[in-house]
């Protein structure tokens, strides 16, 4: 008969202590994704973030790009 393999260490698909704690941090905000990303792009203060950066103001807002606005897409010529 063959043995069970037993597993070590952490089961597939658990969560790591830093993972567990960001979901904490944003379901304590109340914020969606594209509102937190917003808010840093206005540089607001954030909780658990902080006062942004320039670079972090302008990553936050090329990240919520998407969400607002279409991409452009090529026209073809005749």
């Amino acid at each position: 008969m063959k043995k069970k393999k037993t597993r070590r260490g952490r089961p597939p698909g658990a969560r790591n202590k830093r993972t567990v704690d960001l979901v904490a941090k944003a379901e304590a905000s109340g914020l969606l994704p594209h509102e937190l990303l917003l808010a840093i792009g206005r540089g607001q203060s954030v909780p658990g973030v902080g006062k942004p950066t320039r670079a972090e103001v302008l990553d936050a807002l090329k990240a919520a790009a998407p969400y607002y606005a279409p991409r452009l897409s090529a026209i073809a010529a005749k």
